[in-house]
């Protein structure tokens, strides 16, 4: 992943920045047993689990930013719903990549065979 800074995040997604607006974010997670150092926390809430409850733990294993819906203690961006967010996140990112000229694209046609590719 291109590395962006906390503030072209916030941008992107509509959401409000709680932190330094120059933090670098080089990847993006889900899990944050598996966040590695620069990497943005995406808590979402599910059925039985509620990310915002792994916050602390995506910061000390290297999140340097979390996406929420909801005011955590550690640096986040505060959207009002996290999966429309990383949507517009993903978007976003896909036209940076496309006007920056760094971006391949590859399709897998033909009329067999895709299923087990």
């Amino acid at each position: 992943m291109r590395p962006l800074t906390a503030r072209w995040i916030a941008n992107a997604v509509s959401g409000e920045l709680v932190g330094d607006v120059d933090t670098v974010v080089t990847s993006v997670e889900k899990d944050s047993r598996a966040v590695q150092p620069g990497g943005l926390y995406v808590a979402f809430v599910g059925e039985r689990v509620d990310g915002h409850d792994f916050v602390d733990a995506a910061a000390a294993n290297g999140a340097v930013m979390s996406l929420v819906s909801q005011p955590v203690a550690a640096p986040h961006i505060l959207v009002d719903d996290v999966t429309e967010a990383l949507g517009s996140l993903a978007r976003a990112y896909l036209a940076l990549l496309r006007t920056e000229g760094d971006i391949t694209v590859v399709g897998v046609t033909g009329s067999n065979g895709k299923t087990k590719t």
